[in-house]
Order: structure tokens, then sequence, then C-alpha cells
């Protein structure tokens, strides 16, 4: 997860330098909304590569079972700090989510309790009690009870694109992204690029029946603040207002949508040192990677190291994990993962374990050393 993380957030931040130095002050607010979210599914694709291990082209050495038995449960054993991140994790995963559903269920009862005014197929207007401003949720803009679609027609004009460029199921795939990665500063970022470009987008249409002073007039008297159930779809005004004073960009420079193309290419092309290390073969090998002292000082360090993990002793779980690595040329190990044991303590503590060895002995062939993927099983047994 961490391995996954850490690569996302590279290219995340190469896709963002590049945005904010050549694309931020574009009126390309469409290309500029499509390039955000293909940076996102690109990191997230670019990060699951380099986490899958390309072991069609490695060697395979298959190591001897290693069984751990249970040991007496001890006062003084130390924190799993794994463990102990991923209980983090889950909390922020729990909070996060909670927030989203608090939110969409005030959003529900404010929808449920308002009255109901059919415009067309598209829109309904929600009179909702003690609401300062209007505000859009898919098809539903709900209003104050003062809110007039003829008197107040550039703010219904706002939200009615909203409801037409159907961003409120970009706002909440964007909170559900949120929640399962609130501890990445980039999410929050690009929820926030992406939520002012709607804000834009809506601006742009209301400009096509009123002046830009009139307008602007207007943005400054809807500066309060929404409820907290709406609080996603607050916008920096200031960035608005700079915005709707802003002459549109030159066609030509769409040019800049266009080159970025073949320099992520060269960009992601750089994640396969991740993946295939090289050299790699795919024949026999002439001496196997091994660890350092061979194979008794393997098993020796593994029984010292493991220890069987206390919650799996408590529940009675026992099974074989098969921790699967790749043993670099220069000795180095990476893409460490497991399978089998379906028990997440068992395959984290054998993991854990397999981190903190040092550095292998690589394999060769014909005198080079060469990259190989090991797998090494671990039973953990109760006695």
């Amino acid at each position: 997860m961490v391995l996954f993380g850490l690569t996302a957030s590279l290219f995340w931040a190469f896709c963002a330098v590049f945005y904010c130095f050549f694309l931020k002050n574009d009126t390309f607010f469409q290309l500029r909304r499509l390039w955000l979210w293909l940076s996102m599914a690109g990191g997230i694709w670019w990060a699951s590569q380099t986490m899958t291990p390309d072991a069609h082209a490695l060697p395979l050495v298959q190591l001897e079972p290693v069984f751990k038995m249970d040991e007496a449960l001890s006062s003084d054993s130390k924190p799993d700090w794994y463990q102990i991140a991923c209980m983090v994790y889950a909390i922020g995963v729990l909070l996060a989510g909670f927030r989203l559903l608090r939110g969409l269920w005030k959003l529900y009862r404010m929808i449920k309790k308002g009255r109901w005014t059919r415009l067309d197929e598209h829109i309904v207007l929600v009179e909702v009690q003690n609401l300062e401003h209007p505000v859009s949720f898919f098809r539903f803009i709900l209003t104050p009870p003062d809110f007039s679609p003829e008197r107040d027609a550039a703010i219904f004009a706002h939200e009615r694109a909203h409801i037409i460029g159907k961003h409120s199921w970009e706002v909440l795939l964007l909170e559900v992204m949120l929640v399962v990665l609130w501890l990445h500063p980039f999410i929050y970022w690009f929820r926030g690029e992406i939520r002012i470009l709607h804000e834009y987008l809506a601006d742009r249409a209301v400009l096509q029946t009123h002046s830009r002073g009139q307008y602007g007039r207007l943005l400054l008297k809807q500066s309060g603040h929404f409820p907290l159930a709406l609080q996603f779809y607050q916008s920096p005004l200031h960035l608005r207002l700079n915005m709707l004073g802003q002459a549109e960009t030159a066609s030509v420079n769409r040019w800049k949508y266009v080159v970025i193309l073949p320099l992520i290419a060269i960009f992601t092309g750089l994640g396969s040192e991740f993946r295939a290390p090289l050299p790699l073969v795919t024949t026999q090998l002439d001496q196997l990677p091994q660890f350092p002292g061979g194979t008794q000082a393997l098993f020796q360090y593994l029984n010292t190291a493991i220890k069987y993990p206390e919650l799996a002793q408590k529940q009675g779980i026992e099974g074989m994990v098969v921790v699967r690595f790749v043993v670099l040329s220069n000795g180095r190990l990476t893409q460490i993962g497991t399978r089998g044991a379906d028990n997440s303590t068992l395959q984290a503590e054998a993991i854990r374990v397999v981190k903190k060895m040092p550095e292998w002995i690589p394999g060769t062939l014909s005198g080079r050393a060469v990259a190989a993927e090991v797998m090494l099983p671990i039973k953990f047994k109760l006695q």
C-alpha cells in the first residue's frame, strides 16, 4: 500500500506541476477537467502496474517451507506497527465515510422535507427553510423560501448548468475517492481543482444571458457559507471573479494538451524500472539467489525473526503464507507480496520479516548477476 501511494504520488506530482505551470490559467475548462480526471486515473493505473510483479520474465526459485509454531504469549511483546498503521488507516476511512454519509443524509432529509416544484424533466426546485443560498444536487435545486427562477435568473442558470453538466456525479465520485485515499494529499488538490472548474463552467453558462459586470456583483452577494452537509459545493469566490475578467484563451494554445501526451508516455515508461529490473532472463540459472550464509542461515533467521501474531493465536488461526519477492541483481529485495492464507495478520507478519531481511546474494547466469523471483512458503501452525 505504501509503494502504491508513493508511485501514484510521483505520477500525480508530475501531472500537477505541468497543470499549474501550463494549463491552470487557460479558459479551456472542459479540456482541463478531462486532463484532471485522466491524471487521477493514470496515477492509479501506473501505481497498480508497478505493484504487479512481471513474474513471467523472471526465473522462479521455489524454497522449502518454513514452519513457525506458536509460542507462549508474553506481556512484553513489541507492538505490530504494520497492524497499527492499518488500524489508523481503517479508522480514517470510517471517519471519512461517516462524514460523507452524514452529509448525504442531511441532503436527503432536506430534499424529502422540502416543498417540490417540478420545472421540467431535468430540474426540480426544492424549497428548504433556513437555507441561505441555492445549491444543486443531481436534478434538485435546493432554494431558500424567497427564491424565484424569474427574479433570480442568473443564480438559477448557474445551478441549472451544474445539473446539465452532471457535476454532482463527479463531486460524489471525488468524495468516495477521498474516503478511500484520505491520507493522500493530492486527492484533496484534485478535488479542489475539479470543483472550481465546475464553477467556471456554470459561470460561463450564465454569461450567455448576463453581462460580466452584473454577474460579478451578484457573486459578491453570494459569499456566505453553506451548511455543513453542502460544504463540498463551496468554491473560492476570488478565483471565479478573476476568471470572469479573463479573456478567452486563443485556440492555438490547445497544442499543450497534445504535447503532454508523449511526455506522459515517456514518464510512465520509466515505471518499468520498478516492474522489470534488468537484466531479466527466462532460462535456468547457473547459481540460485540465496540468503547470506545459505539455506540453514535463512531458516535460522526466519525462526528467530517471525513472531506468531497474538491475534491469530487467540483466534486459533493457522495457515500457509507464500511470500513472493524479487531478488535484484544487486541483492536488494523488491516487489514483496503474498498469496495463500486469507488471514491478513499472518500475511502481514510474513511480509514484515521478509522486508527486514539483509540483501541476498543474487543469482547468476553466464557469470553475470541477474534478477530472479523467489517463492518462500511459511507455515504458521498452532501446537
